[in-house]
């Protein structure tokens, strides 16, 4: 069976945005070797996946990462 040009088409995925705060926690987290970046990782890529799936013409803006004590301070 052959596509149509209109079952080609995909809008384009969501964007999301890290601000400097994301980025510097994400290094930090990284290089402390403790934690597993895979599943933090698989958790953005899944609330993106959902945003998507919902519809919604919204930005994911990730703003920081570590413990629940760390962001808190």
């Amino acid at each position: 069976m052959t596509l149509t040009a209109n079952d080609k088409r995909a809008s384009m995925p969501r964007a999301c945005d890290y601000t400097k705060t994301f980025h510097k926690d994400w290094q930090r987290l990284t290089r402390s070797g403790r934690y597993n970046m895979k599943l933090l990782k698989e958790v953005m890529l899944l609330l993106i996946y959902r945003l998507e799936q919902q519809g919604k013409q919204e930005m994911i803006v990730f703003v920081r990462a570590g413990t629940h004590a760390e962001l808190f301070e």
